[in-house]
């Protein structure tokens, strides 16, 4: 990052963070005024994410941040477009300022974490130069494109990727197909909730996930194009249903980890194809509501508004968890986080009993859908209802800094492959409770580190035979190593 780019970032999160505290003291605005503050917050957030970054909006961090901001932020841009909101009965509600405010906490420290692997570098770097020890750090984040590094190829990862990819969609129709029976095409997002409730869909989701992320790393771009050409095909089924964040999150986790790779492309062709996206959401919204026969072709069918609509309301779970503290619960204090370490712990080492998942109130997943129902979860409303607003900032900067932290340009093979681990469980975080999160993360990075050290192992196997033959054989594995090294990636 520029120095120019980063102090802009401190100064915005500065005089952020000192208009939201002053809000707070003197009373909070009205709705206008809160949503207001997160597309504040969204725009200038992202103008300084991509103004940071040589690869733009492909930039990690610009593409986490705004998946998280159209969640998040996306009612508070239905109303200043002259949206209507009028179908969400909740919306009129006293707490719904309140909400927006947490929110918009919640983007500024998910913003200030993103600096914070360039704050920390600039800083090192700063203090090397007055004591004169060694070169000046470089930010990795500013390197131009001629400079980056090789990447090794590793072939086993990106064909796992394809395979688990294909078994994950074999698996998802063999479940689904018999609870619905059979019928795909125009059910609706409720009936398919409550067919499959039971079917425990949330791995199948995740080894998706991590299919796609991993068939799209250097090494095997055959398995890359038929991975997504198969997610592709299967994502046309899901999004008729409602299933955006299923195919939203895996798609950006793909992006995120080949952002050192795409080709840099402007911000108002960007913006042209958001808008052609969200007008096809808002398309197979209606679709799902009334069936094809049913919709009533007009501009509305394709309002690009409409999806926003309908991706923002993940803003309710932080609404709901206002309601809850101001209705008597008690601050978790950290228990809907300790609840699966010590779950899985107790699964692993049955010291004493351990109450049923359904019966463990401290998940949020299963108090949310027993006092509202299935209207997913947030990464902010959970940090809120275990330490407040304090608790917002502290997790939303420790999650902005993880992701950009992995995010350095350019990655190694096994930054790649992290990313693969780790951006999945925290992208499905987004709109879902944090219950998983840690389980997911553990299982990724076991397949991820069992496939590098397969990797490892076929090689050494290949290069001690040809190194043992004779001198054209050994004249061949170096071609090959060569070759491997220098491979376009």
């Amino acid at each position: 990052m520029s120095h120019a780019a980063l102090l802009l970032g401190l100064a915005f999160t500065a005089i952020a963070m000192a208009s939201l505290a002053a809000y707070s003291a003197n009373g909070l605005p009205a709705i206008g005024g809160s949503s207001l503050l997160c597309l504040i917050v969204w725009l200038c957030s992202s103008a300084v994410l991509i103004a940071r970054d040589r690869r733009g909006i492909w930039s990690p961090s610009v593409i986490f941040f705004n998946v998280f901001a159209v969640f998040h932020f996306g009612l508070g841009l239905v109303y200043w477009s002259g949206g209507d909101l009028r179908d969400i009965v909740w919306i009129t509600d006293p707490a719904v300022p309140k909400a927006f405010m947490i929110v918009a906490w919640g983007g500024i420290a998910l913003f200030f974490g993103m600096l914070l692997p360039d704050l920390t570098t600039s800083i090192v770097t700063h203090l090397r130069q007055r004591q004169g020890v060694g070169p000046p750090v470089v930010t990795t984040a500013a390197l131009p494109s001629g400079e980056q590094t090789s990447l090794s190829d590793l072939t086993v990862l990106p064909r796992v990727g394809l395979l688990m990819t294909v078994a994950s969609i074999v698996a998802w129709f063999a479940l689904v197909l018999p609870l619905v029976g059979g019928r795909i095409w125009g059910l609706s997002y409720g009936e398919f909730l409550l067919a499959t409730d039971d079917a425990g869909l949330s791995w199948v989701y995740f080894f998706l996930s991590l299919g796609v992320a991993m068939s799209v790393l250097s090494g095997a771009r055959l398995a890359t194009r038929w991975s997504i050409g198969v997610f592709a095909l299967w994502a046309l089924v899901a999004l008729p249903i409602g299933l955006r964040g299923e195919v939203m999150f895996p798609t950006a986790a793909a992006l995120m980890i080949t952002s050192h790779r795409l080709k840099r492309v402007g911000i108002l062709a960007a913006l042209m194809v958001g808008i052609l996206v969200l007008s096809l959401s808002a398309m197979f919204r209606e679709v799902r509501r009334e069936g094809w026969g049913g919709v009533d072709w007009s501009w509305q069918t394709v309002n690009p508004a409409a999806a926003v609509q309908e991706l923002g309301q993940s803003l309710r779970p932080t609404f709901e968890t206002i309601r809850w503290i101001e209705g008597g619960d008690q601050f978790l204090n950290g228990g809907s986080y300790w609840a699966p370490v010590e779950r899985g712990f107790l699964r692993l080492f049955p010291v004493q009993a351990r109450a049923e998942g359904e019966e463990d109130r401290r998940l949020m997943n299963v108090l949310v859908m027993e006092r509202v129902g299935p209207i997913g979860f947030s990464p902010v409303a959970e940090s809120y209802y275990n330490w407040g607003v304090p608790g917002v900032v502290l997790v939303m900067t420790f999650m902005g800094w993880i992701i950009a932290y992995l995010a350095v340009d350019p990655p190694s093979f096994m930054r790649q492959a992290l990313m693969a681990s780790i951006y999945v469980p925290l992208l499905n975080h987004i709109r879902n409770s944090f219950a998983p999160v840690l389980a997911q993360t553990l299982v990724g990075v076991v397949v991820i580190v069992a496939l590098l050290l397969l990797e490892q192992w076929i090689r050494s196997r290949r290069d001690s035979a040809l190194a043992g033959g004779s001198a054209d054989e050994q004249q061949l594995a170096s071609a090959i190593r060569k070759s491997d090294q220098n491979r376009p990636t």
